[in-house]
Formats: C-alpha cells, structure tokens, sequence
C-alpha cells in the first residue's frame, strides 16, 4: 500500500523512517522494508513507476475489498465472492480505498482458458491436465507474487501465486515475494484504437 499509492491514501508511521512511501506511484528509488526484523533493501522504480501527472490522473480511486477464506479447494467464481464479502481476520477491515493495489486470486484465476483448464486456483500447477491452466494464464509469469486478499484465520498471513503457478496461503507477509500493481482507469476515459 506505502509503495504504491500517494501518501493520502495511508497513514504515515513514524517508526518506518519513511521506508518505501509512494516510491512507485513517484517512479524515484528510496530504502523498502525487505523480509523479517524490518531488514531492509533498495528499491529502485524510476524505470517501472508512474511517470507523470497525466498518467497519475487517469487512475481512479476505488474500494478495494478485502473479504478473505481460508481453504485452499477454491474455484475463480468463488473466490471472487469471498474476496467481496465480510470473513476477515478479528478486528480487520473489509475494504480499504486506493489507487493502486495487487491483484486478486480471482482475477489471476479468470485470466486462464477455461475451455482448457478445468482446475481448482490450488490445482493450476496441476499436471492433470497437461498445466493447462498455468500455461494459458496470461498473468502467469513463475514468479512467486502476492495477492490482495488476506488469509481469514491468520493475522499474518496472505494469499499469493506460487512460482508453478497454484494460488495458495502463502505464510507470513513478511517473505520478499514480488507484486503485480493493478488499477482501474477513471470512468471518464474513453479509449479507442
């Protein structure tokens, strides 16, 4: 959320000496907070960041859900109903608003061929059917990436796509796996071409 949203969209902590804020949303290069113990890294997105107002200002700002589960037998139709219901960890929020955030499982699961894969999100490695699901999955890059959605049982604990390609819990949030920033465009937009 710090790196790639504009600071009014999160609370600035003073214990993270300004760590990773809006570093990709400002394309610039700073100090990211990088696995356990608050170790950290350089991170460097003046090549991949937002570059400009222009672009700044056709991406709108939306609720994001945050509706969690737990199990791991899960097909993209269901997915995409718990990510938008209320099953959170105690206390936590059931959306948050922002210009930016990761995908959903459902979005990596609706990016497959359903005409090929047949599979649960937890079998998309599968060889059943030959990886089917995987290797017609346009998000699919075998990169370890989180996800959006929360684990509904753990307090630190996230969804995320595995390097061959199976959506899982993927432990604690605190691993140094890789992002996939997505967006909506504003509604005023009209493309064409």
């Amino acid at each position: 959320m710090k790196l790639l949203n504009p600071t009014n969209y999160y609370t600035i902590d003073s214990n993270d000496n300004g760590y990773g804020q809006s570093l990709y949303y400002n394309s610039e290069r700073g100090t990211c907070f990088a696995g356990q113990n608050n170790a950290t890294t350089s991170c460097d997105f003046t090549s991949t960041g937002i570059k400009n107002d222009t672009t700044k200002n056709m991406i709108a700002e939306v609720s994001w859900n945050l509706g969690g589960w737990n199990t791991t037998e899960i097909y993209s139709n269901q997915a995409y109903s718990y990510e938008r219901g209320t099953t959170v960890y105690s206390g936590r929020p059931t959306s948050w608003t922002g210009k930016i955030a990761l995908m959903y499982p459902s979005d990596y699961g609706y990016a497959t061929d359903f005409t090929k894969c047949s599979q649960n999100l937890n079998n998309y490695a599968s060889s059943t059917d030959s990886y089917a699901c995987r290797t017609n999955d346009w998000l699919y890059n075998s990169a370890v990436q989180w996800l959006l959605t929360p684990d509904s049982s753990n307090s630190n604990s996230a969804w995320r796509v595995g390097s061959a390609g199976s959506v899982t819990l993927g432990g604690s949030v605190c691993y140094a796996y890789g992002v996939r920033p997505v967006l909506y465009l504003a509604s005023e937009l009209s493309l064409s071409g």
